[in-house]
């Protein structure tokens, strides 16, 4: 999808975000916002929101001297995730649909944004999400999609979320299931540090997507990634910056996320908020 006009506050809000994790130092924090403003009179709206924002954060973080703001608190909701595995793992257990509980319970885990959202609440959005309906729903597709698969790929998001994707990644298997992370930090989204961390690899293929920046914007991503996502019988794509970069892409895409801004709810249709398993139009 292509950037609007909406989008430049939420750039600034996510480079305020950054600077406010790197430094107390407010004149610091104001030049990282001044570098970032000349930053966007240099973008183009014909670029997904996730590249544009990449550009903007990088130019911040130049100014700050840190790569890695959110290290700290990554490490803080991985292990907030990584306590809550067990009982994620009982809650698949005990329903009627596993498959279906476990979409669910991946998608509450969306809700981990420190770049978009001031605050969040796990546990509220995990209770909310198991016992409401999904505002676009198609699973039942997907469950017939994966019968017919044998290579999945899976783009992870963010930290501590990935625990909750985990989950979903498990009632995947046997499939041959790749597992997608950046190749360096970027905001809060998972590395392959962060992967490891929470075991993923245990039950995937760990594998970056080459690049750190946001989302997957294929020209950007290396050559074994787009090998793996142009040879896979289905791909999951996990949370707006996923979405942002792959949603014109022809492919066998399943979007699961939480839309978080009223421009991504604008472009699915439905409001900001509501809850997505949606797949792509390949046609």
């Amino acid at each position: 999808m292509k950037s609007t006009l909406e989008c430049v506050p939420c750039y600034l809000k996510q480079v305020i975000s950054t600077a406010k994790e790197a430094t107390n130092r407010k004149e610091l924090q104001f030049q990282a916002l001044q570098a970032a403003a000349k930053v966007i009179g240099k973008l183009s709206l014909e670029k997904s929101p996730a590249e544009n924002t990449y550009y903007v954060l990088k130019a911040a973080q130049k100014v700050l001297m840190d790569d890695d703001p959110f290290n700290k608190k990554k490490l803080k909701y991985n292990k907030i995730a990584l306590k809550m595995y067990p009982r994620l793992k009982k809650i698949i257990k005990k329903s009627d649909k596993p498959l279906y509980t476990a979409v669910k319970v991946a998608l509450a885990g969306n809700i981990i944004d420190m770049g978009i959202l001031p605050s969040f609440d796990i546990e509220k959005t995990l209770k909310e999400t198991l016992s409401s309906p999904l505002t676009i729903d198609d699973f039942d597709r997907f469950s017939q999609d994966l019968k017919k698969s044998s290579n999945i790929l899976y783009l992870g998001d963010n930290i501590g979320e990935i625990v909750f994707d985990k989950v979903l990644v498990e009632e995947l298997l046997p499939k041959n299931v790749f597992f997608a992370v950046k190749n360096g930090p970027i905001l809060n989204d998972a590395t392959l540090e962060d992967a490891h961390l929470v075991k993923m690899d245990e039950v995937a293929k760990v594998i970056t997507t080459g690049t750190d920046m946001l989302g997957a914007p294929l020209k950007q991503c290396s050559e074994e990634f787009q090998d793996i996502f142009l040879s896979a019988d289905l791909i999951i794509s996990k949370g707006q910056a996923n979405y942002e970069t792959l949603s014109e892409v022809k492919a066998n895409i399943y979007f699961l996320l939480k839309a978080k801004c009223e421009v991504i709810a604008k472009d699915l249709g439905i409001k900001c908020g509501d809850t997505v398993f949606k797949r792509a139009a390949i046609t």
